[in-house]
C-alpha cells in the first residue's frame, strides 16, 4: 500500500532591505550566518571546502518541536546575487529553501519560499507546524532586514 503524503508547509514573502545586494545575498549565501537570524537552527556549515555552487551540500541543524534534526541540504541554484536555493538531500523533511535578489537602487529585495514535505514523524501535528513555520519564516525575514541594516558587515 503507498503511504499518503499530507500537504506541503509553504510559506512566502518579501522583504526591502537598506544594502546593496551583494552584501545581502554574501549573507545569505555563508551557511555560518545562517544561526545568527534563523533561531530554529544550532549549527550550519559547508560540507565541501571553497566557494558556494550548484551541488555544494551543507549541513544544518536544528530543533523543531522538540526533535533535534540534522539535514543535508545541497545548493540547486546558485546565480550570485540573483538566487539561491537548496534543497534537502538526506534528514526527516523535505524541504525546499529559495531566495531571490533584486536591486533596487541602492536597496535589495529580497523573496524567500519555503516548502517542507512532512515526513510521518511531523503528520499529526501538520497544522501546529504550518504555524511555526510561518510565525518563524516572519520573525526570520525581520530579524536578516534588522541584522544587515543596523550592524557593519566586515
Amino acid at each position: 500500500p503507498q503511504v499518503s503524503r499530507s500537504r506541503p508547509v509553504s510559506v512566502e514573502g518579501s522583504i526591502v532591505i537598506r544594502r546593496p545586494v551583494e552584501d545581502v545575498f554574501a549573507y545569505v549565501a555563508t551557511p555560518e550566518n545562517c544561526t545568527q537570524w534563523n533561531f530554529l537552527l544550532k549549527e550550519a556549515y559547508a560540507l565541501e571546502p571553497g566557494p558556494p555552487k550548484v551541488g555544494t551540500p551543507w549541513m544544518i541543524k536544528a530543533s523543531l518541536l522538540g526533535r533535534r534534526l540534522e539535514q543535508i541540504i545541497r545548493i540547486s541554484e546558485y546565480r550570485a546575487n540573483e538566487c539561491l536555493e537548496f534543497q534537502t538531500e538526506r534528514g526527516p523533511l523535505t524541504i525546499t529553501f529559495r531566495f531571490t535578489f533584486a536591486r533596487q537602487a541602492a536597496e535589495t529585495r529580497m523573496t524567500y519560499t519555503w516548502i517542507a514535505h512532512l515526513s510521518e514523524i511531523f503528520r499529526f501535528t501538520h497544522p501546529l507546524l504550518s504555524r511555526i513555520v510561518s510565525r518563524s519564516a516572519s520573525i526570520m525575514s525581520r530579524r536578516v532586514k534588522a541584522l544587515l541594516e543596523e550592524q557593519a558587515l566586515p
